[in-house]
């Protein structure tokens, strides 16, 4: 059991630094998107593709290897958090813009990672994750949307909402977070910077 804990332990530290890391790749889809538009199209069919040969297990070995070092068991055939962090990301660009979708990869990107580590040690449970997980995701989403400028109180809502999102399992919440946040930010987002 010991052993089986270790293997996901260090295979969700893989994966956080892979989601953090998801800023780099994606930053540029988020600021050049709206101005390139047949950009997040390619992008959403080349990792639709990238998905489909992953699970038929038709990629070289060593980029099986790599994606394999950064599954969960359950995803080794099926569609993975890659593929809905990707179209999270991709989609709010087409429908939101460039800051609100900024607002969105940032709050997967670094407050999900956050809320993750508390998640897996929190103790008082919330719909299915921790209350700690929940608050620390709060936190951080609050203080990544003050750091874009947007006013304390619309901070505070849609960080509030997202978390909540975020907290849900009825949907990846990587495909949810940032929608909701890059919806969120513009519907409260116009009411303050327009």
């Amino acid at each position: 059991m010991a052993e089986g804990t270790a293997f996901l332990r260090k295979v969700e530290i893989r994966r956080k630094i892979f989601h953090v890391s998801g800023i780099l790749l994606l930053l540029p889809l988020c600021v050049f998107g709206k101005e390139y538009p047949s950009l997040v199209p390619a992008l959403l069919s080349a990792t639709f593709l990238f998905e489909l040969l992953r699970i038929k297990r038709r990629l070289p070995e060593p980029v099986l290897g790599f994606s394999d070092a950064l599954s969960r068991p359950e995803e080794r055939y099926s569609f993975s958090g890659f593929l809905h962090y990707i179209f999270g990301v991709g989609l709010s660009v087409l429908f939101f813009g460039k800051k609100p979708s900024l607002a969105g990869l940032f709050v997967l990107a670094m407050a999900d990672t956050a809320a993750a580590i508390f998640h897996a040690r929190g103790r008082m449970r919330l719909f299915g994750k921790s209350l700690e997980g929940f608050l620390v995701f709060l936190a951080v989403s609050w203080g990544i949307l003050r750091a874009m400028g947007y006013p304390s109180g619309v901070a505070g809502i849609v960080a509030a909402c997202v978390a909540a999102v975020e907290n849900l399992k009825m949907i990846n919440d990587n495909l949810a977070v940032p929608l909701a946040t890059a919806f969120l930010c513009s519907v409260f987002g116009s009411f303050c910077f327009s």
